[in-house]
């Protein structure tokens, strides 16, 4: 059970620090959350060092929230444990700052594949615009050359010459 509260911890949870101090932590929390608790805190208690840990506390009696826990063990100066003195901190407003970051940058990984994608089909289509534009205006070349030497007497093999360069 509880050994003491303070007024945080009675905000918290919305119940008055008389009735906490009767409770444990499974009036508080769902059975499986105060089995965990139960864990870290009997982890606690045979450890010298403080122990952190997180839970997820859905709320019936009291908002939901997500918290972060710190269970230290307290000894008598024979070094026998009198307690375990746990620090918990909301983290509710955290975590969802997580989420909508994790959200967001999801979403800016989306666009920049989006932005990737319709870059490269722009790209395509740029390269087939110049490639016809460019065929078009060879074979129009070819056909003004072929023109220009039939009527300039120009001896068919220097033409067929400067044909092959424009076909290559």
């Amino acid at each position: 059970r509880f050994l003491q509260v303070n007024a945080a911890f009675e905000a918290a949870y919305q119940t008055p620090r008389d009735k906490l101090m009767k409770q444990t932590t499974f009036d508080l929390v769902p059975e499986d959350t105060a089995w965990e608790i139960t864990r870290q805190d009997a982890h606690a208690a045979r450890s010298m060092a403080s122990v952190s840990y997180e839970f997820h506390q859905p709320g019936a009696e009291h908002p939901t929230r997500d918290v972060l826990a710190h269970a230290r063990a307290i000894r008598r100066t024979d070094g026998r444990l009198q307690g375990v003195v746990t620090v918990e901190t909301d983290i509710t407003a955290l975590r969802q700052k997580e989420q909508q970051l994790s959200k967001a940058n999801e979403e800016l990984a989306r666009l920049s594949s989006d932005l990737r994608e319709t870059q490269e089909t722009e790209r395509r289509h740029i390269a087939r615009e110049l490639h016809d534009q460019v065929g078009q205006t060879m074979t129009a070349l070819k056909l003004s050359l072929g023109q220009l030497s039939r009527d300039a007497g120009v001896p068919r093999a220097l033409l067929q010459s400067r044909l092959d360069m424009i076909d290559e």
